[in-house]
Parts: C-alpha cells; structure tokens; sequence
C-alpha cells in the first residue's frame, strides 16, 4: 500500500514577510513474527521548493534478515535482532519564511507513505503508518523601522548646525589678539 500527499504554500502578499510552522504528528509500526515474515513502513517528506527531504522514517521487521530502523535526522540503522516491533512517533515542528510571493511545495509527487510486508512461511505481519500535518502559527513579521530621517528629526539637525555656525562666526567677531 501506498499514500501519496503534496501542498502548495504560497505567500500572495507584495510586501509581508510571514513565518508558517507546520506541525507534523506520526506514528510508524512494523511487527514481524513467525519463521519467514517481514513487515516494512517508511514515512518521507520532501521540500521541493529547496530540494531537501525535511523527515523520514523507515521501519523493517524481518525474521530472516534482521530489522532496519532509520529515523530522522539520523541516517545510521538503529535496530537490533530479528522480528519482532519497532515504533518510531514524534512530532516535530516544520519552518518556512516566506518573504512576498515566495512559495513552498511539500511532496514531490512520489509516495511519502509506503507500508509493505508478506509472510512466506509460518509467520505474521503488520505495518500501521499515521501522520498528520496540520498549522501551528503563522507569524506576520515586522517590517524594518524606516531609515529616512523624520521631518523633526531633520529639522533640528539643521537648527543645530545653523546655531553652532552662528555661535562659530561670533565667537571670530569678538576674539581679541
């Protein structure tokens, strides 16, 4: 079996600036028993906008050759023996700034969620892959303050400048030698 979802964000505004957190929720099990069974479930998501994968999980159950575990962020095998359950659940928090009109595509079109198994002989077998993906916060960020000088402030940098050239030409008028 096979599951497949993609989405599309897109920031429509010309000059906001927003940051969008994504909570991804998942469980991922495989349970292999029996003299030749296996069971295998893995769960990737793809940034294709960066053309980065952002999280995985894959899982595998085997009586014959043994259990495979990768989990995110780590790409080492984290499973020992042979058969039996592996469960990877988690959640994690997915950040994306989007300045105006800049995009986000999640899922590249192939399956994300990919669940297999099959008992050759005296055996069992199940997978069970959930995920949910779902909005956590999207933040408007704060446009940078203006760097042209107020009127105000402007106007008593000049005042200042006139009144100390004033007090510079005075002070020449008067100096005695």
């Amino acid at each position: 079996m096979f599951g497949d979802y993609s989405f599309v964000i897109t920031n429509n505004s010309a000059i906001d600036t927003f940051i969008v957190n994504l909570e991804l929720a998942f469980r991922n099990t495989v349970l292999a028993s029996g003299t030749d069974a296996f069971a295998q479930s893995e769960i990737s998501l793809d940034n294709v906008t960066s053309a980065t994968e952002i999280f995985f999980s894959d899982l595998s159950s085997d009586t014959v050759n043994g259990n495979q575990k990768y989990v995110f962020p780590s790409f080492t095998n984290v499973a020992s023996g042979s058969g039996g359950s592996l469960v990877d659940i988690g959640s994690l928090i997915l950040s994306f700034t989007l300045a105006p009109g800049a995009v986000v595509n999640l899922g590249d079109g192939s399956f994300e969620v990919n669940v297999d198994g099959g008992a050759l002989a005296q055996g069992a077998f199940s997978a069970n892959v959930t995920t949910f993906i779902s909005v956590d916060s999207v933040e408007k960020q704060q446009a940078p303050p203006p760097t042209v000088p107020e009127p105000k402030t402007l106007f008593l940098l000049v005042a200042g400048l006139a009144l100390f050239r004033l007090a510079n030409r005075r002070s020449h008028c008067f100096s005695f030698r």
